[in-house]
């Protein structure tokens, strides 16, 4: 709970991946593709149709994320807390 988590060749992750919303780093997409572009950062893949989905959920579960970060969160994915 409050994490997604993929084992090794799930999807396009070769090791087992956990993703945990109290540890993400924003940014936007022209800065991504800049950073890519000067190897500090790389898009490997598409992320998995089920990761949205499942993000919501760990945002939802999470007990140490503060109600306003996860409203924060949860808008920046096009979701509510309610």
């Amino acid at each position: 709970k409050g994490c997604v988590f993929y084992k090794a060749g799930e999807s396009l992750f070769e090791l087992d991946t956990v993703i945990d919303p109290t540890n993400i780093l924003t940014m936007l997409h022209e800065t991504l593709r800049k950073e890519s572009a000067l190897g500090r950062y790389g898009v490997v893949g598409k992320m998995p149709s089920d990761f949205h989905q499942r993000f919501v959920a760990a945002i939802h579960a999470s007990v140490t994320l503060e109600p306003k970060k996860k409203v924060k969160l949860l808008g920046a994915v096009g979701e509510s807390l309610v």
